[in-house]
């Protein structure tokens, strides 16, 4: 059988090179791991080198996000490295960091634990009929935008990168920025004159490598190497961290096991010295009862004698009588220990340490006069500065226990409410306007399934719109009560109020963990109060400025100080640990009205010994 051979090559012909076709190719040269439709597409050891991952963030339309491909799809096996520093394919094009902006048009979250969940949002920017979906994490997610389902028509610019998830891309954003809203066409404009001018330069023709291939490989294999000298120093770390931990664990049982045993030792000393007690008044009222029989036998001697004279005999006969008594009463009931008075010095002092330790809680424990204050109570509410302008208050009310959304409907649907802007707003306005005299009521105005209807209100209805459009909205947009920074601060101040608690509960329980005697634990305490309590107080001014800073929100300090004692209310005013089965401790909220600061302090309420 002849083996078989390629045919004679005539003059002028030549041989197809594998250079020109699509397939596989030796890249330790050129650099070219294959090519398809014409385009070369590289190593992924020169993937650093590429324009689309040196420029930053890459400014994308929404349909060039769709056109990217999975780096393992592309590459196979050599592409999963690559996918997992999170980079996708555009054309031969490695793309890491994308840049989007659009409307949000849809809303969905998904909740991974109690305490951990994603929210998605979908995105258009017009260049495509489907939008992008953008994964956000839930405190980047409440740190730019508003509640849930209240974000629509808002235009936002999202930084992430792009991850394929059923064979679909989407964006995991790192950051998340509001630029405006659905008019604004001049930002959308300006958008798409960016992102063209991007697909001109880099994305219309193939990526050409120009570099040296042995230089880009070997900074690549140096940055794997170290990669994994990162990895394997991360995983030593956390092993070493765990270890620590549960020989942290293993020595506070191994304490507690020998505080056990030292409580055990004082519980039996206290019940010997306990009986050593007892057997010595027993003893010493025996002998005080024997003391006394010898004393009656020996004043019965001299009743015998005949030369005793007759006042002596009579006086003797009387001993006898009361002497026969007192041996009677000593025989029939010998215990009695109250009728038997023993001196105080033949007396043993025993020290019990427990009258000792409650005496030292009395002093140490009780919050010094330095942190006195009022506790943090719903009475409190009304002795805050503006108390007086009830109108503020209910709308303080409304707005803190209802969502961001404002509603004047709502609002004017509480009779009070609707009475008093009457009374105090719309009377001089419907004299000018309509010539009325006379007192309002609430009942002039008619309602509509508990709503204010305009249309049924006749005369009124001008001074009405007048009312809620001019003094109520203008209320409103000058506290902040309508727009997300309410609700905004509101959350910040219940996740400071939450932390200080959770901090301050951890240093307290560790304290009396680390320490055994009651005598240590008073005196780490008097140590918390002088020095370590001062990290868990805030001033309302320190916290307005915080406000300010983060959320652009001003409200007045009496508004601040209003939203402050809700949320500590939320959060509860009083929790009690026992840490040790003497001590019983609460931590309560103050307000100190003199400094006006907030401080959260621990206190004994009671001891069981």
């Amino acid at each position: 059988m002849e083996a078989f051979s390629l045919p004679p090559i005539q003059r002028g012909q030549t041989r197809p090179t594998n250079g020109k076709s699509d397939g596989e190719n030796d890249g330790s040269k050129s650099g070219v791991k294959f090519t398809k439709h014409g385009a070369k597409f590289y190593l992924p050891a020169l993937f650093p080198s590429a324009p689309t991952i040196k420029s930053g963030p890459l400014p994308m339309l929404v349909t060039d996000v769709h056109r990217l491909e999975d780096c393992r799809t592309v590459y196979k096996n050599d592409g999963f490295e690559a996918a997992m520093y999170g980079i996708t394919m555009y054309n031969n094009f490695p793309v890491k960091d994308v840049k989007v902006q659009g409307k949000i048009v849809g809303e969905r979250w998904q909740e991974l634990s109690p305490d951990s969940f994603f929210m998605f949002l979908e995105i258009c920017d017009g260049s495509s009929d489907a939008p992008i979906s953008v994964k956000v994490r839930n405190q980047l997610y409440y740190q730019q935008l508003t509640d849930y389902d209240q974000n629509g028509d808002l235009l936002v610019q999202v930084r992430g990168q792009g991850v394929f998830y059923n064979g679909k891309v989407e964006i995991h954003a790192h950051w998340i920025e509001v630029v405006g809203d659905k008019r604004d066409m001049g930002l959308e404009m300006d958008w798409w004159e960016q992102t063209l001018d991007v697909r001109r330069k880099f994305l219309e023709d193939p990526w050409e490598f120009t570099g040296s291939v042995e230089d880009e490989v070997q900074k690549y294999d140096e940055f794997r190497r170290e990669e994994n000298k990162r990895r394997e120093e991360y995983k030593e770390l956390l092993a070493q961290e765990k270890k620590a931990e549960r020989q942290k664990q293993i020595k506070l049982h191994e304490k507690r096991l020998r505080e056990l045993e030292k409580q055990e030792r004082r519980s039996d000393d206290q019940s010997d010295d306990e009986n050593t007690q007892e057997q010595t008044i027993e003893s010493q009222q025996a002998d005080t009862t024997a003391e006394s029989v010898d004393s009656i036998v020996n004043t019965d001697e001299p009743a015998d004698e005949s030369e005793t004279s007759p006042e002596v005999e009579d006086g003797s006969n009387t001993i006898k009588q009361e002497n026969s008594i007192q041996i009677d009463t000593v025989v029939e009931q010998p215990k009695p220990v109250e009728e038997t008075s023993v001196p105080p010095a033949e007396v043993p002092v025993i020290t019990v340490p427990t009258p000792q330790i409650r005496l030292q809680t009395e002093q140490v424990y009780i919050p010094p006069q330095l942190f006195t204050g009022s506790r943090i109570s719903v009475d409190l509410l009304d002795k805050q500065p503006g108390s007086d302008d009830k109108l503020k208050l209910e709308i303080l009310t409304f707005c803190m226990n209802n969502p961001p959304k404002f509603s004047i409907h709502k609002v004017m649907a509480d009779k009070a409410v609707r009475l008093q802007l009457l009374q105090d707003s719309c009377e001089e306005l419907l004299d000018k306007t309509y010539e009325v005299g006379g007192e309002f009521t609430s009942d002039m105005l008619q309602m509509k399934d508990g709503k204010f209807d305009p249309l049924r209100n006749g005369r009124f209805h001008t001074a009405r719109k007048a009312l809620c459009r001019t003094k109520l909205v203008r209320l409103t947009k000058s506290l902040n009560f309508e727009t997300k920074p309410l609700k905004q601060a509101q959350n910040y101040i219940s996740a400071l109020a939450q932390h200080v608690m959770k901090t301050e509960i951890d240093v307290l329980q560790e304290l009396f963990d680390d320490y055994a005697s009651s005598e240590e634990i008073l005196q780490q305490l008097s140590r918390f109060y002088t020095s370590t309590v001062k990290h868990y107080t805030f001033r309302t001014s320190d916290l307005g400025d915080r406000l300010k800073e983060h959320f652009k929100v001003d409200p007045p300090a009496h508004v601040t100080r209003r939203l402050i004692i809700h949320e500590l209310l939320q959060a509860g005013v009083s929790r009690i640990i026992q840490p040790r089965s003497l001590w019983r401790l609460r931590l309560t909220w103050y307000y100190k009205v003199s400094e006006d600061y907030w401080m959260y302090l621990p206190e004994i309420v009671s001891n069981e010994k």
